[in-house]
C-alpha cells in the first residue's frame, strides 16, 4: 500500500522540540490490523490515520502498536494541520468524524491550530486558594 504519511510536530516553537505524531492519509478506511502494524513499524505512540479526506467530515482513527487508540491530542492536532494546511486544502475549519460518531471540530487560528474539546466531568473541592 503506498499512501501519504506525515511526522508533524505539535506543542512546538522550534524544531525537534515538542510532541511528534505521525498521520497518515488513505481514500478508504483504514485496516485495523495494517495499522496496528504500521504503527509498530514506525515506533509510534500513535498514529493518526485520516481517511476520506475530501468528505465533509473526513474520518480520523488513532493506532498504537497495541491496537485501536480512542485518541490524542497531540495526534488530532498534527492530523488538523495536515488536513487544513498540507493536502492542498484550503478550508479554515472542518469536522473530523471519530470512531464512536462523534465529531471533533478543528480550524486555523490567529495562533496556529485550534480544536473544540469535550468538557471533563469534574468536582469542587473547595481548595482554591491552597492552589
Amino acid at each position: 500500500m503506498r499512501a501519504p504519511l506525515y511526522q508533524v510536530v505539535t506543542f512546538a516553537s522550534h524544531v525537534f522540540h515538542g510532541n511528534p505524531a505521525f498521520v497518515l492519509t488513505l481514500d478508504a478506511a483504514p485496516d485495523p490490523s495494517l495499522m496496528t502494524g504500521a504503527a509498530g513499524l514506525l515506533g509510534a505512540d500513535v498514529l493518526a490515520v485520516i481517511s476520506g479526506l475530501t468528505d465533509s467530515a473526513p474520518s480520523l482513527h488513532f493506532f498504537t502498536p497495541n491496537g485501536p487508540h480512542p485518541g490524542a491530542g497531540h495526534a488530532t492536532h498534527a492530523s488538523a494541520h495536515v488536513a487544513l494546511l498540507r493536502q492542498g486544502n484550503n478550508h479554515d475549519e472542518l469536522s473530523f468524524r471519530l470512531p464512536d460518531g462523534g465529531l471533533r471540530p478543528v480550524r486555523r487560528d490567529v495562533h496556529g491550530i485550534a480544536a473544540d474539546w469535550p468538557l471533563m466531568d469534574y468536582e469542587v473541592t473547595g481548595r482554591g486558594d491552597q492552589i
